[in-house]
């Protein structure tokens, strides 16, 4: 499994970077820089979440499935106290364009869901691992 969060980083990360560059160059476009800065951090915020889930799963691929569970639900609760925190501090700024910041982390977000969800229907993955001997 290890091998292949590399791979589905790689294939979520690409198009979500794409679609963010298009988020940047629109909301530079209707806010300037207040919609620039809004839109890079709204696309950082994605890829340091959802990157982040995939080192969880990198680290726990030979563990049990229960301490599989418990790390991802763990990393997600810490992932949404971290969202909610930055809602919060951010809620009244005017250092950035909110409305950049929401439309890109709502376009990334999307676009990261859908890649990674077509690279792993489309990896062929193994599901019992030959090197194993095949012992129980």
């Amino acid at each position: 499994m290890q091998r292949y969060n590399g791979t589905l980083f790689r294939r979520a990360a690409v198009p979500t970077v794409a679609a963010g560059g298009v988020v940047l160059l629109v909301a530079t476009v209707v806010a300037g820089m207040d919609g620039l800065v809004g839109a890079v951090l709204g696309v950082g915020v994605v890829l340091v979440f959802f990157g982040f889930g995939l080192v969880v799963s990198r680290w726990t691929a030979a563990s049990p499935p229960t301490t599989v569970m418990g790390l991802a639900m763990m990393s997600y609760l810490l992932k949404i106290t971290l969202l909610a925190l930055l809602l919060v501090v951010f809620r009244d700024t005017r250092l950035f364009a909110t409305e950049a910041f929401a439309a890109a982390v709502l376009v990334c977000t999307v676009v990261w869901l859908a890649a990674e969800v077509r690279a792993f229907a489309t990896t062929k993955m193994l599901y019992v691992d030959p090197a194993d001997g095949g012992d129980p």
